[in-house]
């Protein structure tokens, strides 16, 4: 009995831990960090609003004052692109998004900045089939816009060239919605975020206000069974905190400033 007793031990164990390796959501749905839990309850008493054709956005603000907004964008109406910095000490949103023509701009990958006060990227990204950067091996993933849009782990290589791509991190859902966070910093900061649902659609949410840790944002993404919200087949964070931006063509209560200009933005463009 005792022998039966401890093999049946070791199964559950090999089974619970191999859940946490893979990136199994039930080993963590009990655990729902708590500021989740209640944005989760507000975007499920709010209702999208439609902008335009193809593009709605969704948001709800809890009591301790963190703004979470997110818009859900049809690919079949819209197209991406890495736009970059025209003036070598960086651009804001709100510049590039009239100058591009486009409909919605969000910043996208890290960024540092050289003796002269130029930005430069931090990461591998290439713009209108231009690298530029150098490549994480292991660390975060890349977002890849070509004949369709992918997220994908660094470690599965760097895309080919005539894709367009930003590398950032971290991954937060590998697609097959593998839950990829392990721990939660509890750092409270601005985020920026990058969702493609499984049924297709893309989400990029913005945190502001009190802000969220990654942990909490990544959480918001998973699927309703999981705890979630938005249901995403994967999602990886963009730069955060001070970079965090946004700019809304026709709508400037829903644009973000952000505190400092970046080096690069994801371009939403109409098809």
């Amino acid at each position: 009995m005792g022998f039966v007793l401890e093999i049946i031990c070791r199964a559950f164990t090999l089974i619970f831990f191999s859940g946490l390796v893979a990136g199994n959501a039930w080993a963590f749905v009990d655990d729902a960090p708590k500021r989740a839990v209640e944005i989760t309850s507000g975007l499920s008493a709010a209702r999208w609003r439609l902008l335009e054709d193809g593009l709605e956005i969704i948001q709800t603000r809890t009591a301790s004052g963190t703004i979470f907004s997110a818009f859900r964008i049809s690919p079949d109406k819209f197209t991406f692109r890495i736009g970059t910095q025209q003036h070598p000490k960086g651009e804001r949103a709100a510049h590039i998004g009239p100058r591009l023509d486009a409909v919605l701009v969000i910043n996208a990958g890290f960024f540092g900045m050289g003796k002269n006060g130029k930005l430069f990227p931090v990461g591998l990204m290439s713009a209108a089939g231009v690298p530029n950067g150098k490549a994480w091996r292991t660390s975060g993933g890349y977002l890849i816009f070509g004949e369709r849009t992918l997220i994908r782990p660094s470690d599965k290589g760097v895309p080919h060239s005539s894709a367009e791509f930003v590398q950032s991190k971290p991954v937060l859902i590998e697609p097959g919605g593998r839950w990829a966070m392990n721990t939660n910093s509890n750092i409270r900061k601005k985020r920026s975020l990058f969702c493609l649902q499984r049924d297709g659609k893309i989400i990029i949410s913005l945190v502001t206000g009190a802000g969220l840790s990654l942990y909490e944002a990544g959480w918001l993404l998973r699927s309703p069974k999981d705890g979630g919200y938005f249901n995403c087949d994967s999602a990886i964070a963009m730069d955060g905190g001070g970079s965090t931006q946004t700019w809304v063509r026709g709508y400037p209560e829903l644009s973000y400033r952000g505190v400092s200009p970046v080096h690069n933005f994801l371009i939403m463009q109409r098809k």
